[in-house]
This record gives C-alpha cells, sequence and structure tokens, in this order.
C-alpha cells in the first residue's frame, strides 16, 4: 500500500482531509500557518463558481504551494494565500487580513461611516479608465453633502493617486 492510499483510508477514519493526512503519513508536520493556508484553499474550493479554477488544477496548486511556499509567520501566509487568490484572475476575489475584514464589518454595520460611500472598481466600455468609482452616496452624508454623486470618478484620495490603489486601503483613507 502507498503512503497516498494510507492516507486516504487514514482519511476516511479520522477527522484530517486527505491532504493534512498525506502530508502527516510522509512525514511533513503541519504548522497551523499550514492550517491557515488550508483553510483558505478549502473555503474557495467550496464556495468559487468557476470550477475550472481558471484552468488550473486546484488541487495539485494546493500540494504545490504547501510544499514550496514560504509560510512560517503569518505575512508569508497571508502573501501565499492572495498569491493563491491570484491565480484565479478574479478581481471580486480578495483575501482580508482580520484588521480589514473587521473594519469592513463595522462600516457595513453602521458602526463607522467615514465619508458615507460605497465605492468599486470602474468597469465597462472604456478599458483605459482607472481610479475608483463612487457606487452611491449615503444621503445627507458627507459626501452627498459635498456633491459627490454615483459615477463619480475617485482620482486621488489625499493627493495620493488612487490609479493603483485597492478598495480597501481607499476605504480606510476616507474613513
Amino acid at each position: 500500500m502507498t503512503t497516498l492510499e494510507v492516507a486516504l483510508l487514514y482519511a476516511t477514519w479520522s477527522k484530517c482531509t486527505e491532504t493534512e493526512c498525506f502530508l502527516s503519513q510522509s512525514g511533513v508536520a503541519l504548522t497551523e500557518e499550514n492550517l491557515l493556508f488550508l483553510e483558505a484553499w478549502r473555503t474557495i474550493d467550496r464556495a468559487y463558481i468557476d470550477k475550472t479554477f481558471n484552468g488550473q488544477s486546484w488541487f495539485r496548486y494546493r500540494e504545490d504551494a504547501l510544499r514550496n511556499e514560504p509560510m512560517n509567520t503569518r505575512q508569508e501566509t497571508y502573501a501565499a494565500i492572495k498569491k493563491m487568490l491570484a491565480t484565479l484572475d478574479d478581481p471580486f476575489t480578495r483575501f482580508l487580513e482580520p484588521e480589514k475584514f473587521k473594519s469592513l464589518r463595522s462600516g457595513t454595520q453602521n458602526a463607522l461611516t467615514g465619508v458615507g460611500l460605497s465605492i468599486g472598481y470602474p468597469l465597462g466600455k472604456n478599458e483605459s479608465a482607472f481610479g475608483l468609482v463612487v457606487i452611491s452616496a449615503s444621503p445627507g452624508g458627507p459626501a452627498n453633502r459635498a456633491g459627490i454623486s454615483s459615477g463619480d470618478i475617485i482620482l486621488q484620495i489625499d493627493n495620493t493617486s488612487t490609479e493603483n490603489m485597492g478598495i480597501y486601503d481607499a476605504a480606510e483613507r476616507l474613513q
């Protein structure tokens, strides 16, 4: 019986996944960072709509990343997760570090309002458009009172170009 067959058999009567069992059976210990990466991988595996995963072998990517990507610190693990998501080439699939996620959640639960804008990336026929687009301005909010409305393009925030700025970075700057 091969190591992989033992891992698959073991996986049927234990709580570890095939990958976790295979790695543990082959003498590779999984760290907390590896498990965090696997949790992100599984989330995409279960929920991602494009089951071709942008034409790549999703399972092979997982194996290669666990063997080759440095995941010794939390920042390295976050970088490995972001790199994994970048292979999907999907502008709507993003990884948020806990603090950015917390900030986003509090903003959507009206715990903080900032300037009262919902922003996104410009889409449409004009491929050369850059910056960020205003999706909506909260009625009566500071941005609405200043005359900012849906469809406006934000080119700079505090004299910093938004051309390569992420939405979450922009949202933090606008709060």
